[in-house]
């Protein structure tokens, strides 16, 4: 069983960097909506902050609860977005 207060990394790999920005902030505007508790971290953390660092994908942690996780790629799935890290659902 997994610790409810545990952390869990979910990378979500941005592709060309044509709208990067445009993205990270809908899906962080979607994790908001949805309550889901998170956490971003790396090279996307210090865009957000107005910190020029090249990235590709956003990386977010979020705790290790089955609800946020399903949330989570409920937001990916609506946004378009895709995870090779679904399997933690399993």
């Amino acid at each position: 069983m997994r610790n409810p207060d545990a952390l869990v990394k979910v990378s979500v790999g941005m592709g060309k960097n044509t709208l990067r920005n445009q993205i990270w902030y809908k899906i962080i505007d979607k994790l908001n909506k949805e309550k889901i508790d998170y956490v971003v971290v790396g090279a996307t953390a210090l865009v957000i902050h107005g910190l020029p660092r090249s990235t590709l994908d956003i990386d977010i942690y979020i705790p290790a609860r089955a609800e946020m996780l399903n949330k989570l790629f409920l937001v990916a799935h609506k946004l378009r977005l895709q995870s090779a890290q679904e399997d933690i659902l399993n």
